[in-house]
């Protein structure tokens, strides 16, 4: 009965000349609401995620409506909107979903929101792996940018299409694309987006085998975000030398870069980085031959994740999936189950104490 009489009304509505000016206050609504889930973090982004998928009939009433009105622009800055705090929750396959549908109807968007939406479309295949699709509609972003004669936006491009190549192992190309940024960066004195594509090359490197080049640019990536003092992104940087110090058995070098990381997330403005450090000292004690810290820091981390109401991290979960027979082997039920129980009622900051003063033999 009730769906019936709204039948009713919208069908009186779009005969009457205020329907578009309705429309664009359906979307006007839901664009705002949208924005400032982008403004806020954590809890409050979540929270306000959450209404907007509780009433995603209306959004999609409202999406549907502005494109059928003509306001193709405006529907598309909405479903972005909502794609970009879907992405932030975590959510990659329904933020995959909405990205299928902003692209069907883009098309005739003036070129520098198409760009928008081909950026956002590549990230979206990026964190799902999908290495192809993200090159092809980086590529896109960076035709457009070229067109529109953004050297700052070709710049930004190049970036990140070298990004989607080096993991489809195009190395060569990949390298190529990550000079012509390190260029482009220097001369806008970009230092934050110079370091960022530092790190890059550095994976690079790594992937190719060059460990003594990777070192000295994960090393310039550090010193720049120190320069700039941006915190959270020197304990990133810092948490990847550390895997990449491990990997080749200098678990030494790795301790030292881990502790800093660690103390700059004290009071972590992003918890996520504390928790990938806590991790990471899973990884570093496992490899280091204790697994009785490591079954305490795996499971430690899982609980943090919960503590600070963290969406998911599939890769680090599933590590800890993979340690598990490991880890009981090399324990015993009994010894396990207390580092368990241990790791699971810690706070972040007895658990700082104990990484604080944390040492390798």
């Amino acid at each position: 009965m009730i769906e019936s009489v709204q039948q009713l009304c919208l069908q009186r509505l779009k005969s009457t000349e205020d329907y578009e000016t309705a429309v664009r206050r359906h979307l006007m609504y839901f664009s705002q609401l949208a924005e400032k889930a982008k403004s806020h973090s954590g809890q409050e982004r979540y929270q306000i995620l959450h209404r907007l998928l509780v009433d995603r009939g209306n959004f999609d009433d409202a999406f549907t409506s502005g494109i059928h009105c003509g306001l193709v622009e405006e529907s598309v800055k909405l479903a972005l909107s909502l794609h970009h705090c879907l992405r932030a929750g975590g959510d990659l396959r329904l933020s995959q979903l909405w990205m299928e549908r902003i692209v069907s109807v883009a098309e005739s968007v003036p070129a520098p929101l198409m760009r928008q939406v081909n950026h956002a479309a590549a990230h979206t295949a990026y964190g799902m792996r999908n290495y192809g699709l993200a090159a092809e509609r980086w590529t896109a972003c960076l035709d457009i940018s070229r067109q529109e004669n953004r050297s700052d936006w070709a710049t930004a491009d190049s970036a990140n299409l070298a990004m989607a190549l080096m993991f489809m192992n195009e190395y060569l190309r990949a390298r190529q694309l990550f000079d012509v940024a390190i260029i482009g960066f220097r001369e806008c004195n970009n230092l934050r987006a110079l370091a960022r594509t530092l790190g890059n090359i550095a994976l690079l490197c790594e992937r190719e085998g060059d460990l003594p080049e990777a070192t000295t640019h994960y090393n310039e990536a550090i010193n720049l975000f120190r320069q700039i003092r941006d915190i959270p992104s020197t304990a990133l940087g810092l948490n990847n030398l550390t895997s990449f110090h491990i990997q080749n058995s200098n678990y030494h070098e790795a301790h030292r870069a881990l502790v800093e990381a660690v103390r700059l997330n004290r009071h972590p403005e992003n918890p996520e980085l504390f928790v990938q450090s806590v991790l990471s000292f899973a990884l570093l004690t496992r490899a280091y031959g204790d697994p009785e810290r490591a079954m305490y820091f795996y499971r430690a981390a899982d609980a943090l994740m919960d503590a600070f109401d963290l969406p998911g991290h599939p890769e680090s979960l599933q590590t800890f999936d993979q340690e598990r027979a490991i880890l009981l082997e090399c324990l015993g039920q009994e010894q396990y189950d207390a580092c368990y129980r241990a790791g699971n009622t810690v706070t972040s900051e007895e658990l700082y104490c104990v990484l604080d003063g944390c040492d390798l033999p």
